[in-house]
């Protein structure tokens, strides 16, 4: 009897899951384009503070070249006083940017922080094109007290994911 109940409780949460659980899109424009704003500052935030706490690397493989890419590192303890290019270094972020010959810019910039990608974004003439973050209060220590998680992703076209809850902006007229 007590097998047929749970079959039972199983089977008809199965059933009735997806509609209980199916998220609803928010579509209100003050709170879509203030969530909006939340992901992209935070994704703004994220860049300068790991900016500020590392020293970085630019690579051009010649002047005028189309291509360049900028590392972001934190250098690692050199207890043995070794020459810069001997000692092992955590790469933190990295930046490419491509400029085409139609005159478009497209950047890429993804930030790891103990081998966890916490910051992707695609970039094209400086407008963001996609995003997604998924990082703690505190970067540097994911395991402090009360340490708050933020994720989300962007896309363009105004939909977008921010801590769990959907959005879509309306199109412009």
């Amino acid at each position: 009897m007590q097998k047929q109940a749970v079959l039972l409780s199983v089977t008809l949460s199965a059933l009735f899951s997806p509609f209980i659980t199916q998220a609803q899109i928010i579509t209100d424009v003050t709170k879509a384009t203030a969530a909006r704003d939340s992901l992209l500052q935070l994704a703004a935030s994220t860049r300068l503070e790991l900016s500020e706490k590392t020293r970085f690397e630019i690579t051009a493989r010649r002047m005028g070249a189309r291509r360049h890419v900028v590392q972001g590192f934190n250098p690692a303890a050199n207890p043995n006083k070794l020459p810069q290019d001997r000692v092992q270094r955590m790469n933190i972020w990295k930046q490419k940017t491509v400029y085409l010959r139609n005159g478009q810019v497209k950047e890429t910039f993804v930030a790891k922080i103990n081998g966890q990608k916490i910051l992707r974004e695609r970039r094209l003439n400086g407008t963001t094109t996609w995003l997604s973050i998924g990082r703690t209060q505190d970067l540097y220590s994911p395991t402090a007290a009360g340490s708050r998680n933020f994720y989300g992703t962007y896309t363009r076209d105004g939909y977008f994911t921010w801590n769990g809850t959907q959005y879509a902006l309306p199109k412009p007229l």
